[in-house]
């Protein structure tokens, strides 16, 4: 029996909560989700990982690339989409919430290791009416959905160069840990740029003590973005890159597809 329409998070029953066993990273803002998400994939894919995608460009499960009817699903879709990933072998998603889906519940449910918030900036007052409301509804993601994940560490990753963003910061659930980032390096944050040109290349680093040191340089050169992270004590490295979706199949669906995949047996779209 299909769930009723007014509980959204007894969708991610139905699906089995697909969510606890994938490493689920929420991103909202109003600009840079799509970005920073790609970027996400693409760490994740060069790390070895086997991959989902969920935002406004497309939906990707491994090599399928799906195409999209929302930044974020409606809660049916966003769970079915969540299980076709965990049966087909992906353990690593990178998913665009947006305000809207906090709004309307689409994400209910599901359990997020990690979200990131980039901005908050004049838009969609058609939908929220006010500012206030507005960053209300991004702010669900980190002190209602990711407070209550089942993760053992979640964590909130936010920009405190934004003023909303600083407030964020200052006001999360205790069992929430907070990794702030800014491009001034005096603004306190555990991540920061050492150095940037008008090329738009910097290095950064993780500067919170009881964190272990990381460095990571990030380039964009014309639609490519370029990240590079150490591979381990060796001092090797491993680089991810922001790449033209016509690198990966294509699959010509509408929007029950999740639902009717999810359906197949474990491991059905695991190939290829």
């Amino acid at each position: 029996m299909a769930p009723a329409p007014d509980a959204p998070s007894s969708w991610a029953a139905q699906y089995g909560y697909p969510s606890r066993a994938l490493k689920l990273v929420g991103v909202t803002g109003t600009n840079g989700k799509t970005t920073t998400t790609f970027l996400l994939d693409s760490l994740f894919r060069a790390a070895g990982h086997r991959t989902g995608l969920i935002g406004t460009v497309e939906y990707r499960i491994g090599p399928l690339t799906l195409p999209a009817d929302f930044t974020t699903p409606p809660a049916p879709e966003y769970q079915a989409l969540l299980e076709v990933m965990r049966q087909s072998g992906v353990s690593h998603v990178a998913s665009e919430v947006s305000s809207h889906a906090l709004t309307e519940q689409r994400v209910e449910g599901a359990d997020f290791d990690a979200a990131v918030f980039t901005n908050l900036t004049r838009d969609h007052l058609d939908y929220h009416r006010t500012m206030k409301a507005y960053g209300e509804a991004k702010r669900r993601l980190f002190v209602e959905l990711l407070a209550a994940s089942c993760k053992k560490h979640p964590t909130a990753i936010i920009n405190i160069d934004d003023a909303f963003g600083r407030r964020l910061a200052s006001t999360l659930p205790r069992r929430v840990t907070a990794l702030t980032f800014s491009l001034d390096p005096k603004a306190g944050a555990d991540l920061f740029p050492r150095e940037h040109s008008t090329c738009r290349t910097f290095s950064a680093w993780l500067a919170r003590p009881k964190l272990s040191a990381c460095r990571c340089q990030c380039s964009q050169k014309g639609s490519r973005w370029l990240a590079v992270l150490p591979g381990g004590s060796s001092g090797s490295r491993t680089a991810g890159a922001f790449m033209p979706s016509s690198t990966t199949r294509t699959a010509p669906t509408r929007s029950k597809r999740f639902s009717r995949l999810a359906e197949r047996s474990p491991g059905a779209m695991a190939a290829g």
